[in-house]
Formats: structure tokens, sequence, C-alpha cells
């Protein structure tokens, strides 16, 4: 199914807008005028903002998924796998300025409590992730590089509460050293064989 470019464009100016402000600050009349498109495409393709919320969720979701297939399940050792896709990430955000952090982790914050629907499709996202990550813990335990009596899930949860923390604190620092910290403590010590 070929994809609409003026939905697309209203996606990814959208994606792009509510990563740098937010949900609340970033009003659709700002999206159209980025976009360049008129209001009625606009409502021709999405219901409502939280629709056109959910749809980038699912936009980033995507990609995010991709990007850690494409990483954790590459050749190699997959504790050096992982410490890539976390140094990878850090390095957009120092690429971003060291002002944005990760889009699923800024809206849960803002939106949590008040819109359950975007709140349920950022938790599918969530768990997505922590099973991306679980899959490459277990196939380290399986290799005998990583303790087998760490429960794989529970461990992979760790990992994405301590890096969206990190990431929080790295924006408020403006500076990729609380990641970095974290990066290098987690397979000092936990990740550690």
């Amino acid at each position: 199914m070929a994809t609409n470019p003026t939905r697309q464009t209203l996606l990814e100016v959208g994606t792009e807008l509510i990563n740098r402000h937010g949900f609340t600050a970033t009003g659709i009349e700002a999206v159209l005028k980025a976009a360049d498109v008129p209001k009625g495409s606009f409502y021709h393709h999405f219901k409502s903002k939280e629709d056109f919320a959910l749809a980038v969720v699912d936009g980033f979701a995507s990609r995010l998924e991709q990007i850690l297939r494409t990483t954790l399940e590459a050749e190699g050792s997959p504790l050096e796998r992982l410490h890539r896709f976390l140094s990878d990430r850090m390095d957009l955000f120092v690429q971003n300025r060291c002002v944005r952090g990760c889009l699923l982790g800024n809206l849960g914050q803002e939106l949590a409590a008040s819109h359950p629907r975007l709140a349920a499709r950022l938790q599918e996202a969530f768990d997505m992730w922590c099973e991306r990550v679980a899959d490459c813990l277990r196939e380290a335990q399986a290799r005998g590089e990583l303790r087998a009596d760490l429960p794989a899930g529970a461990l992979a949860g760790f990992i994405l509460s301590g890096f969206q923390g990190s990431l929080l604190r790295a924006k408020l620092a403006c500076s990729p050293e609380p990641i970095r910290e974290f990066r290098d403590t987690l397979f000092a010590t936990v990740l550690h064989p």
C-alpha cells in the first residue's frame, strides 16, 4: 500500500515539532504551516489531534523497532550489540544538540495521565522495546556471556527505565554525560560477565 505524500509530510513535520515542543505546545496550525498544507488536508487524514499523535507514535515506534532489530540482531556478541545501541542513542542525542530526548519518553511524561489511548500505545511501544532487548539478553545468556539467573525480561525493563532516566537527566544538563554514566555503569556492573 502506497503512503499518501501529504499524510507522510504531516507526520514527518508533526514528529519533529512534537519531539521538539511536546504534544500540548504543538498546535495543528503550526503543523499545517510547517508542512505547507491546508487545514482540510489534516482532517482528511486524521480525525483529531490525538489520532494524529497516535499516528506519530506508530511511525516512531516502527522506525525504532527497525533500528532495534538491525542493531540487536546483527552479527557478533549480543552485549556488544546492546552497547552499540545505547552508544548510538547517545550519539543521536549529541547530534540533536543535547536538547531532544526520546519521543516515547517525552510523550509518556507529558500525557500518561490525560490521554489513556496515547498512554496505552506508548506502553505497547515500550513493551516492544523491552522485548527486543530481552531477546538480545537471552542470547547473551545462552552464549554464557551473561549470568543466567537474571530474568531477561526484568533486566530489559531495568535497562529501559535506566536509559530513559539518564536521557531525562541528560536533557536537563544539556550533556550526554548522564547517558554515558548509565551505559558504562550498566556494563561494568549488571552486565559484567
